[in-house]
């Protein structure tokens, strides 16, 4: 195997004691799906010791359109510490994928089901060791016949229907029967954020701040929150933070957990004050550890 450093090392140890399993790779990664319809929740490398020509990328990820996905085109690329590729690949991945299902990949030596493996594409062996993997989508077809390819607005955007010049609609989303949709507040300045959480728990929350999109804020919110849910995928988004006057976002809870609300706003003590008065509103009990969390961009 061809990866050098301290891969190099690690890949040398699986080759000589064979192990059954494969073994996972630690490599940062990124993806560029904005306005795209296919949101990625995870993803993950691992090298089989039997292999010595490939390694193996994987991606979980959800449709967050309003209609149901035939087919995704996936791109996958690896640069080296200069940022420069050293290696890229092609996943053409077919199935039924209704809205935000989350379609899991191959991501623990354990985890996955019989389908995860259709979510993994082979890379070939490279000679340095990857630094940054990044994961894109350039088309999607829809089972009405539709297709999104990258660049398109988002199926079923609105134009003129948000702030900064009414440009198409970007990333609509359903959970739990609520929808929102993403808007281009490119003009309004400000940094982008998102609060991901575990609905009924006080810990399993976490946060992205300060990304220059809601598609990273999002992506960097649920990757934290999934890692602390032991890499599972319950965690949802609750509040998303964009520009000045919603910089902060906050999430509140009742004592019994049954209870909860959110709110943004542009500083943090108006966000909290907004937090419990929505709580109390749908009947929920005040109390000292009411708020789970208050975060804020920079700007």
């Amino acid at each position: 195997m061809r990866f050098v450093g301290a891969l190099a090392c690690f890949v040398f140890a699986i080759s000589t004691s064979a192990p059954a399993r494969a073994d996972f790779i630690t490599i940062p990664s990124k993806q560029t799906t904005a306005g795209s319809p296919i949101f990625i929740t995870q993803t993950s490398v691992f090298v089989d010791p039997n292999n010595a020509s490939s390694f193996r990328t994987c991606v979980s990820f959800k449709n967050i359109a309003q209609k149901p996905a035939s087919f995704v085109t996936f791109t996958f690329r690896f640069d080296d510490m200069l940022g420069s590729p050293i290696a890229e690949q092609i996943l053409h991945r077919s199935g039924s994928f209704g809205p935000g299902i989350v379609i899991e990949g191959k991501m623990t030596a354990l985890g996955g089901n019989s389908d995860s493996f259709n979510n993994c594409v082979n890379v070939s062996m490279t000679s340095l060791q990857p630094a940054l993997e990044t994961v894109g989508v350039t088309e999607v077809r829809f089972e009405d016949g539709t297709t999104w390819k990258k660049g398109d607005p988002m199926p079923g955007a609105q134009p003129g229907n948000q702030p900064g010049g009414g440009g198409p609609g970007n990333l609509a989303v359903n959970v739990n029967g609520a929808t929102g949709a993403g808007i281009d507040l490119s003009s309004a300045g400000g940094t982008f954020g998102t609060i991901a959480w575990v609905p009924g728990s006080r810990r399993l929350i976490a946060s992205d701040l300060d990304e220059q999109n809601q598609t990273d804020a999002d992506y960097g919110a649920l990757s934290k929150c999934n890692a602390l849910n032991g890499g599972g995928t319950a965690c949802k988004v609750v509040v998303r933070m964009f520009g000045p006057q919603n910089r902060c976002g906050a999430l509140a809870l009742d004592d019994a957990n049954v209870k909860g609300a959110s709110a943004r706003g542009s500083n943090s003590n108006d966000t909290i004050k907004a937090a419990q008065e929505a709580l109390v509103k749908i009947g929920g009990t005040l109390a000292a550890n009411s708020i789970v969390t208050v975060v804020c961009n920079t700007k």
